[in-house]
């Protein structure tokens, strides 16, 4: 709405009374009423309004920095989801490791459930705090009738 406008304060005045240096007011015109005009249209005030400043640009240094940035934290975000990934893989392999020593032999129901009970990290963290074997092998018979796979 207001897009095309813009306000210097040229046409701008305070209603009111005026005041001589005594503070006596008087009129101007001598009829008290502030005067009107019937033109109800705006006029172009671009033509009266200052130009802005010219605003400097961004050295080609800024730039240049920003991208470096961009381009190191998205490396680091890949970086961090590799390093997750070698992490997560090497924690499975070690607790399927444990699955077989503890008695479950590969292809077993309960070798199975392990496989799909250390997707979650939460279940491999609680299987490592087991120290026996038949601690781990028992929780793992637990997690199996909890499923029904034994029939």
């Amino acid at each position: 709405m207001f897009e095309h406008t813009a306000i210097d304060g040229s046409s701008s005045s305070i209603p009111g009374q005026n005041m001589d240096a005594t503070g006596e007011g008087y009129d101007v015109d001598g009829n008290g009423a502030t005067p009107t005009t019937n033109n109800n249209k705006r006029t172009n005030s671009s033509n009266t309004c200052a130009s802005s400043p010219y605003k400097k640009g961004k050295s080609p240094m800024v730039k240049i920095m920003r991208e470096i940035r961009d381009t190191m934290q998205s490396n680091s975000a890949v970086a961090k989801k590799v390093m997750e990934g070698e992490y997560r893989s090497e924690s499975i392999k070690k607790a399927m490791r444990l699955v077989v020593e503890s008695g479950a032999a590969e292809g077993s129901v309960e070798h199975y459930m392990a496989t799909k009970l250390f997707v979650k990290a939460e279940n491999r963290d609680i299987f490592f705090t087991f120290e026996t074997n038949d601690g781990r092998i028992a929780w793992l018979k637990r997690n199996c009738q909890d499923y029904g796979m034994y029939r």
